[in-house]
């Protein structure tokens, strides 16, 4: 079995630089995130630049590798924000689906202000 030195885990090391290199970037552009956020976000990042830059490069037919580069860089610099569209509307996508499937949730019977 040989190893080939252009990959890393089965991931050619150009869109893997190219990939981490955008997420980076958008972590040190956007310094609001903590450090759960900001781990979440390179994962996400990582993620999208790894399994949808390339699928994005072989639909756009450019053939030059430094643009393949380029549209990776942009796929984790952009996918690095599911995590933000996620806490935004995450909450409302689950309510909006559960309400379709689950039946609605009885009245809350506890009365602002009420005392004993």
């Amino acid at each position: 079995m040989s190893l080939d030195p252009e990959t890393v885990l089965g991931i050619k090391a150009a869109v893997l630089k190219a990939g981490a290199a955008g997420t980076l970037v958008g972590i040190i552009w956007r310094r609001q995130y903590r450090l759960a956020e900001a781990f979440s976000a390179a994962i996400a990042g990582l993620g999208c630049s790894i399994y949808v830059g390339p699928a994005v490069v072989g639909w756009s037919g450019v053939t030059h590798e430094d643009v393949h580069n380029g549209i990776i860089f942009a796929c984790g610099l952009l996918g690095m924000y599911i995590v933000d569209l996620a806490s935004l509307y995450g909450p409302r996508l689950v309510r909006a689906i559960a309400g379709k499937f689950l039946p609605p949730l009885p009245p809350d019977e506890t009365k602002p202000g009420g005392g004993a």
